[in-house]
Formats: C-alpha cells, structure tokens, sequence
C-alpha cells in the first residue's frame, strides 16, 4: 500500500478492499510457506488510544487468521500496511476460529456427494437429493470426541418440495453426518433414528395458505374508514397481542408493559 493511501484514511476506518489484499499477498510472501491457505478474518488492529490522542497514527495494520489447510494448523498473523512487513504470525493450538460462508457452501457439497448420506435418505424414501439443504452446525466440544484434532461440523439435513419452500420447514430427523471441514470429507455419518417427513409442505404463499384472518377487513379499514373504526381495530388487534389486557406499572419513573391475568 502506498502511503498516500493509507494517510487519506482515518486510523480507525476499516480496512478497505485494497487494503485487504494486500495484507492477504504479504502474507503469502513473507509468511510461512503452505501450498493452502484459507482466510478465515483480515481485520484492523486499532492503534494504541495514547497514538490517536496524540494524533501520531501512522501506520495502518491488519491482523489476520488464516487456517493453514496443508500443516492443518490455524495462524495468527500481524502485518503493516505502510511498510508491507509481516510483523508476527503464531500458531494457535487447541482452537478452532469460526466457520465462513464457503466452508457452507463446500460442507453440503460433501455431504450430498457422500454414499452413506444418499443411502440414509434412501431409507425414507427420499430419491430427490437435489431438494436436500445441508447445513454445517458446530460439532461441539465436550471432552468425548473421536475426532479431537480436525475441523469438525455436523451436517444436518432439511428436504424442500420446492425452490419456493422455506427451507427448514421439513428436518430429516435421526440424521447426522460429520464433516472434516479442511479436508472436505466426510468421517461419520449418525442414522440411528427414521422419523417421517412433515406431511404438509414448506410453501407458506397467499396460494397455497389463503388469505390471512381479518387482512381485508384490516387494509380496507386503514385506508378509508373512519377513526370509530381504526380505534376499534387498534384494540382489536392489542386484545389479539396480549389477550390478559396491557397496562403500565410506574417504578422508580421508568414505565414497563405488564400484561393482566
């Protein structure tokens, strides 16, 4: 980064996309060398609050976690901008960052890819792999695991009549399967109970649910009857809400809702 660049920005600003890519390639040059990195957060690293009152901020830097996919290892690493020097980068062990939105995307594309899922779901009659959802939920740490030193996430599955479903509107139940999220593969799959589907479907639209109770008689009233009529509906509506009724207890002059009943 030049310093025209970083001076023009104030010391607290987040990291631009400019700026992020470059801590990202100083890293991969001057940081350890791996045939696989997958960035996890490239964020500031505020200045010390003693700088920026003094108004002597001048270097912007960028800390960074990093999974080193081929040392299976999670890195730390601190870089300056101005300078383009990689200031720090240590290995973490015993922990996990959090989970980013392509290990989502890769998780179920393992999964689906996975024989002993497909035969899982073939067990109750699904055929349609396709309308599956898998989601990667944490794996949990509870001093038991078979599997301490991967990357672990539990897949669980929902089925889809349609792309208009909502998605989680129909779990596959008694379904668990386990990801090893650095390599991609599948390392356990848990099918010990069959559970029928949700009969009804996921596809919550005016055709298929029908008109809401009381919607036409609400939109006529607030866009063209009287104010009886809107005062009326005003406490139809709050009787709905909070059918014990809805009054305020003052204490200490702060007024709080409590319901009746």
């Amino acid at each position: 980064m030049g310093e025209t660049e970083i001076a023009r920005r104030h010391a607290l600003d987040p990291l631009s996309a400019p700026e992020v890519a470059a801590a990202v390639r100083i890293l991969r040059i001057r940081g350890p060398a791996s045939a696989g990195f997958r960035f996890v957060s490239v964020n500031l690293q505020e200045p010390p609050k003693a700088e920026l009152l003094n108004g002597q901020v001048g270097d912007r830097r960028a800390f960074i976690i990093v999974i080193d996919l081929e040392a299976r290892r999670v890195l730390e690493a601190l870089v300056s901008l101005r300078d383009e020097m990689l200031l720090a980068c240590e290995e973490r062990r015993g922990v996990q960052p959090g989970i980013i939105i392509e290990e989502f995307m890769m998780c179920e594309q393992a999964v689906k890819a996975d024989p002993q899922w497909r035969a899982a779901l073939l067990r109750r009659g699904i055929t349609e792999f396709e309308k599956a959802i898998v989601d990667p939920w944490s794996a949990g740490a509870y001093g038991d695991e078979r599997f301490p030193e991967r990357r672990l996430a539990q897949g669980l599955t929902w089925i889809r009549g349609s792309d208009g479903d909502v998605g989680y509107g129909r779990p596959v139940e008694g379904l668990i399967t386990f990801v090893d999220l650095e390599k991609m593969e599948v390392v356990e799959v848990i099918d010990d109970v069959q559970v029928p589907l949700p009969p009804l479907s996921g596809l919550y639209t005016a055709e298929t649910v029908g008109p809401l109770r009381g919607f036409e008689a609400a939109r006529n009233c607030a866009s063209g009857g009287s104010e009886l009529q809107r005062r009326r509906l005003r406490r139809a509506v709050a009787k709905m809400a909070f059918p014990g009724g809805l009054y305020f207890a003052r204490r200490a002059r702060i007024a709080s809702p409590r319901l009746r009943g």
